[in-house]
């Protein structure tokens, strides 16, 4: 039996992309500074909209925020001041896995995948006010798939239609961390999507980097089959590498697959 070769592997139709215009929800751990005017509150008090307190003319002197009404009601000697939070607009940066392995997936490729949530958080980041930016990556930062931060209604869905037509081609993710200067100084919301399958201490270093400066959300991106073993098929079977859909034929035996799902419960527990 001929070894169907990775350009002969079947796809299915690609996903209408204009279906994942819409808004979902994320929430932000810190308070961003107000370079811009966005929907989140900042860590600037002044002469925003959100009202936030009453202090005393001394401590913020200024006579247009004066409130007469309550430094009468509290009999105060001192005029009252109204002090209200301003507000800012973030990055959402999604730092995507783009290595060969993304192309695996029993329904779809889990490219696809990240093209649903690019459009999704492109366009969830344009409904809050916030600007969207994408970074692909797979052994180095891809530049092909480099978008700088910036707020726009189809910014989302323009880098997803370009990921539908990527085909990885190199099977190591470290340029996940090498990416890591190119990302805004100041502190953004920054989503990572992988399927996490590069050697934990190159996970670790990019956790433990990221969450010095900013607020990070993690998406693993794995397909259900990824971690099912044949537990009742003994003797020759074909097994397919999901990087390069090479194929392998292999003993397999109750004790081999009782110690492959060990292997994997273990290993995402320990991410």
């Amino acid at each position: 039996m001929k070894k169907r070769k990775s350009a002969e592997v079947d796809m299915p139709d690609k996903p209408d992309l204009t279906r994942f215009l819409k808004e979902t929800e994320y929430r932000l751990e810190f308070s961003p500074s107000r370079d811009e005017t966005g929907r989140w509150l900042s860590k600037e008090k002044g002469a925003g909209l959100d009202f936030e307190e009453l202090v005393s003319f001394l401590a913020y002197p200024q006579s247009q925020q004066i409130d007469l009404l309550a430094t009468l009601r509290t009999l105060s000697p001192i005029p009252l001041v109204r002090i209200y939070r301003e507000t800012g607009r973030v990055n959402v940066i999604m730092l995507a896995d783009m290595s060969r392995s993304m192309f695996f997936g029993s329904q779809e490729p889990k490219t696809w995948l990240m093209a649903k949530l690019a459009c999704l958080f492109g366009y969830t980041a344009y409904r809050f006010g916030d600007k969207f930016g994408f970074y692909g990556c797979d052994e180095d930062v891809i530049e092909e798939l480099v978008f700088a931060p910036q707020r726009s209604k189809v910014y989302g869905l323009e880098i997803g239609e370009k990921l539908l037509g990527f085909r990885p081609s190199k099977d190591s993710a470290v340029g996940l961390v090498r990416a890591l200067p190119l990302l805004p100084a100041k502190k953004s919301l920054v989503i990572v999507a992988s399927d996490f399958y590069s050697p934990p201490e190159t996970t670790e270093e990019l956790v433990a980097e990221l969450t010095l400066r900013h607020q990070v959300i993690c998406f693993v991106l794995r397909d259900e089959k990824e971690d099912v073993w044949p537990d009742k098929f003994l003797g020759f079977i074909n097994l397919r590498e999901m990087e390069s859909f090479s194929e392998k034929t292999v003993l397999f035996s109750r004790k081999n697959a009782e110690r492959f799902q060990k292997r994997s419960g273990e290993e995402r527990r320990a991410l």
